[in-house]
């Protein structure tokens, strides 16, 4: 799992301007779909949205749905919220649907 999640904050670096202080990814993920939206905020402080394009959105998909089916407890979470921090370190959060 923990390369997945590798792969995904390796997407979020390559997509947000640089330098960056942060980046936050979230996605929301159903049968057969995911949304993804990606925010950078710079060293000032300014935040802005990054679109997603098709190629990384698709890669990004990948990788959740690859973590959600081996997740260790089920059901699985069904939205993640992935916080990069521009010295590379990133924190891996989930949430459960009611």
């Amino acid at each position: 799992m923990g390369s997945r999640k590798r792969q995904i904050a390796t997407e979020i670096a390559a997509l947000c301007p640089r330098p960056f202080e942060r980046a936050v990814l979230t996605a929301s993920l159903g049968d057969g779909f995911s949304r993804v939206t990606l925010t950078c905020v710079d060293g000032s402080g300014l935040e802005s949205a990054v679109a997603v394009p098709t190629l990384a959105a698709s890669t990004i998909d990948d990788a959740l749905v690859d973590l959600q089916k081996n997740w260790p407890t089920q059901p699985a979470f069904s939205t993640c919220t992935v916080t990069l921090s521009g010295d590379g370190t990133f924190k891996f959060d989930v949430g459960y649907a009611d």
